[in-house]
């Protein structure tokens, strides 16, 4: 890790004086499997980056650091019939997860018109998982029959099965509205198995994004 920051630190320096920076937010969707089951997560991202014009090839460098927030949540309901009075079960289950993400990228963008601008990107995101708890509650007819809370990350814990660390890979698109605004949204590919368990199925968590930015000139 500290190779990769002293890295993006040179590529920074070896750009030119340009740079402007921008303040980010915006909701993101972050699914995984388990199993045959798909967990998504609805979420929301905040932070700030910024571009540095890499000399004049018309590339941009956007470094930047983000905190990110999702929620999965589910609930079912079962009634057994075969009693002289219906029985119902409800589970509730909600998943939590805070998160630090580093992305690097790299833009190129063209002017469609004075106030517009285009631009595609790509790169890697360091994702730091700060917190990953479930919560799964079952009633019976009302009556509360099961309460466990789950920390994915506490590892004197026997569910501890999720790694903090994570490295994505994506591409997306945008639009600079008025030299100050900016529109974009993209995806990004969980390149690292977070199943931190023995055996069971491999966990990628892959996110699409996207939102809204303020440029700071």
């Amino acid at each position: 890790m500290k190779k990769i920051l002293l890295a993006i630190a040179g590529v920074c320096l070896a750009a030119t004086s340009f740079a402007q920076s921008h303040f980010s937010a915006g909701y993101q969707n972050t699914s995984t499997k388990d199993g045959d089951d798909r967990i998504p997560f609805n979420g929301i991202y905040a932070g700030g980056g910024y571009d540095f014009a890499i000399g004049k090839t018309g590339l941009v460098l956007t470094p930047g650091i983000y905190y990110s927030y999702g929620l999965y949540s589910k609930k079912e309901s079962v009634t057994d019939s075969s009693k002289p009075v219906d029985v119902i079960t409800t589970s509730k289950t909600k998943w939590k997860e805070h998160a630090i993400d580093i992305p690097v990228r790299v833009g190129y963008g063209y002017d469609i018109t004075p106030n517009a601008r285009i631009f595609a990107f790509a790169g890697p995101v360091f994702n730091i998982g700060l917190y990953s708890k479930s919560n799964s509650v079952v009633t019976v007819d009302g009556l509360k029959t099961r309460d466990i809370t789950y920390d994915y990350y506490d590892k004197d814990a026997e569910n501890a099965n999720l790694k903090h660390f994570d490295v994505k890979l994506g591409f997306g698109v945008g639009v600079d509205l008025y030299r100050n605004f900016r529109i974009k949204a993209g995806y990004d590919w969980g390149l690292v198995n977070r199943y931190d368990g023995e055996g069971g199925d491999p966990m990628h968590f892959n996110v699409f994004h996207v939102g809204l930015a303020y440029i700071f000139l």
